[in-house]
């Protein structure tokens, strides 16, 4: 593995011994147990060599949750790995995964920009809740993850090049669940996602929701929709009414403009947040809807 791909905010001085060709740049920290330990591309080698072997970077992640640890009785002496509950490895090149065997308490992994990384095969055994998948052009093939079967995941972010969500049927303990995709999601892979027994937060952008409206698709499970408007100004939000009748909240995210008058028309909305949008039709909305939008320019109506 690339010893670029390893860092993390920590003291100063309490890796120096074990990598003393290091330079670790202050930046996001880690927590233990609770919170993420970011292995991100905050760190520069300049040793004899180039990249660390399995044995060398199960060490390296052993000593940094020793050095993050609150309690310096505890950290004087090295913390079991089966306490590390949360990693996220961004930015490098991490080919291999199966260092992570040795954590086998690990509940949640954000990999982001991890360009070579092409399987997940090697997490067979880790008993996840949570996977974010980002920026993760090898991995567009996911039947990997089947290598995960029979575990509690929970929530799951898949890469935006990802083809094929059969792999969904594995996992019935999803609740939630982020598509997004850059490619147009097929008839059949759509019953991967309606078929999922326990989704109730469904993140999805507005060619997403075009799409299921076009098929007669309807989500009656999902309570929270989140909406990115990525790649355009505004989104109609009328397929929304219409593909996700149970809905009770509903986030939109990126839009400049919104018009919200056929949010009035839903017969279980509860609550619309619309973080940066510009709101037209908001007198319309019933008084059981609950708006979170951005106060208009000074002058506006």
């Amino acid at each position: 593995m690339d010893p670029t791909v390893i860092g993390t905010k920590i003291a100063s001085g309490l890796v120096g011994p074990l990598v003393k060709r290091l330079f670790v740049q202050a930046g996001p920290g880690a927590g233990l147990v609770d919170k993420p330990v970011r292995l991100s591309a905050l760190v520069s080698f300049r040793g004899e060599k180039r990249r660390l072997g399995d044995k060398e970077l199960r060490r390296l992640v052993r000593e940094l949750v020793t050095a993050m640890s609150p309690c310096p009785e505890t950290s004087a002496r090295p913390i079991d790995g089966q306490k590390l509950r949360s990693l996220e490895l961004r930015r490098g090149s991490v080919t291999d995964l199966g260092f992570l065997g040795t954590y086998q308490n690990l509940r949640r992994l954000h990999l982001q920009g991890c360009p070579e990384i092409s399987s997940l095969a090697s997490l067979h055994g880790t008993p996840l809740r949570i996977l974010i998948l980002n920026d993760l052009p090898a991995l567009a093939d996911i039947s990997s993850m089947r290598t995960l079967t029979g575990t509690p995941l929970e929530c799951l972010f898949l890469p935006p090049n990802a083809r094929d969500l059969s792999v969904l049927a594995e996992f019935p303990s999803l609740n939630e669940l982020r598509l997004m995709l850059n490619n147009p999601i097929s008839q059949e892979d759509w019953r991967y996602v309606t078929s999922l027994p326990q989704l109730d937060s469904l993140f999805l952008n507005p060619g997403e929701v075009t799409s299921l409206a076009s098929k007669g698709i309807r989500l009656e499970k999902p309570t929270s929709v989140s909406l990115a408007v990525e790649d355009r100004s505004s989104a109609d939000l009328r397929d929304v009414v219409t593909v996700f009748p149970g809905m009770t909240s509903l986030n939109v995210h990126f839009a400049e403009e919104l018009d919200l008058a056929p949010l009035s028309a839903h017969p279980r909305l509860k609550r619309v947040n619309t973080f940066t949008a510009r709101v037209l039709n908001a007198a319309e909305l019933p008084a059981t809807i609950r708006l979170v939008a951005p106060a208009p320019p000074h002058g506006d109506e």
